[in-house]
């Protein structure tokens, strides 16, 4: 049964969900490249996944229990590269006790096809500490989840009646 509430407060924060944004590098939109998010709503809603092995790339724990789970499924897990530079969570540790190759402080660098309307791509990584930039070698690959950050889903707001600016130009959401 629903029911109405009333509540006084002298803010109200309206939490609109987040969506995933893929990491910029170049490329980033080539076929084989899919977001943690849609990889995993992939798999466990539709149990799809393309190809037979996979690269994660992530600035967080959620691509380790993704790669774990696509290991349980068959694929081969080529790697896991964290942005970060000295990553630790559970995840990460059950991803080394499974034997997944894991590499940290690196990103994306650059992907592009094999071939010409063939599926697989190449995928290049770059390091950067101390602001001095190096490519690693490409790894070929079927394809590259790339875990990205979370941005406000603003979609939500709209369609719940909220405007998106006010005459003064600022947002309706402050």
């Amino acid at each position: 049964a629903s029911r109405v509430i009333a509540i006084a407060a002298k803010h109200i924060i309206l939490a609109t969900g987040m969506i995933e944004r893929l990491p910029i590098f170049a490329g980033n939109r080539t076929p084989g490249i899919v977001g943690g998010l849609t990889a995993w709503q992939r798999a466990t809603r539709f149990g799809i996944w393309p190809g037979k092995r996979a690269l994660f790339t992530t600035p967080h724990s959620f691509a380790y229990r993704l790669a774990l789970h696509a290991a349980d499924a068959g694929v081969e897990v080529q790697r896991i590269v964290d942005s970060r530079i000295a990553p630790l969570s559970r995840f990460v540790d059950f991803a080394k006790a499974s034997g997944v190759t894991l590499a940290s402080a690196l990103a994306p660098s650059h992907a592009e096809p094999l071939k010409r309307n063939q599926p697989g791509l190449r995928v290049g990584f770059a390091v950067n500490m101390d602001g001095i930039s190096q490519d690693s070698t490409a790894i070929e690959t079927d394809q590259l989840v790339a875990s990205g950050g979370w941005q406000p889903d603003i979609l939500l707001w709209l369609r719940a009646g909220g405007a998106d600016d006010h005459a003064d130009g600022r947002s309706a959401a402050h």
